[in-house]
């Protein structure tokens, strides 16, 4: 199963008017949305959805962009490489740095001019990364108003960062998910969050429309 945002994540946000499920995981997501999930006509939709393999198993064959890329003046994308960096950290003047890994240490937990927030997620099709789109948004907007710098990263700054990135795009532009991913994209070409990620977008954008 290759579930790529690259060939059908694109035709998943033009869904966005449409319920999208909140609930059971990839299979449900597979039920609603088969046309979205390579070999949907397989028993694709009929398994469990897989238990989560280690996060080197996501990104080993994922493309790797630049160690951290510029989103906006203050937010930074970047991967574990930028965020091991302390020579980039320091050139970029980033202050805080959301690390959206298990496994990736906190490099620099021992300096006291950099803020770090730890928010432990895999990178897989059974994690709720909607429930940490406001936990990260204010530590953002807390980099923000401190006027300095913040580092968005995972392990190889494809999804788990990427989706989170979008989210903060999405609320402090005030862009459509459509509008956000592909500003996000522009900056840095390598995204590309996993298809249950891009289910949770959906369902904030929504809230968001609703709260408006």
């Amino acid at each position: 199963m290759d579930l790529r945002l690259d060939e059908y994540g694109m035709r998943l946000i033009h869904l966005r008017h449409r319920k999208v499920p909140s609930t059971g995981g990839l299979k449900e997501f597979c039920k609603n949305y088969g046309s979205l999930c390579e070999n949907a006509s397989s028993k694709i939709c009929d398994v469990v959805t897989p238990p989560t393999p280690p996060i080197s198993e996501y990104c080993e064959h994922r493309p790797r962009g630049p160690p951290a890329s510029a989103i906006l003046p203050f937010l930074f994308l970047g991967s574990e490489e930028g965020a091991a960096d302390e020579e980039l950290v320091d050139r970029l003047a980033i202050k805080f740095i959301l690390n959206m890994t298990e496994m990736c240490p906190n490099f620099f937990v021992h300096r006291k001019d950099i803020h770090y927030k730890q928010i432990k997620i895999n990178d897989s099709y059974q994690e709720d990364i909607g429930q940490y789109f406001e936990e990260a948004v204010r530590f953002i907007d807390e980099a923000r108003a401190n006027g300095t710098r913040v580092l968005v990263h995972c392990h190889a700054g494809v999804s788990r960062s990427a989706t989170v990135t979008v989210a903060y795009v999405m609320k402090h532009l005030g862009l459509s998910l459509n509008d956000a991913y592909k500003f996000v994209k522009e900056k840095r070409p390598e995204i590309s969050p996993n298809l249950n990620f891009m289910g949770h977008l959906l369902k904030y954008e929504k809230n968001k429309k609703n709260t408006e």
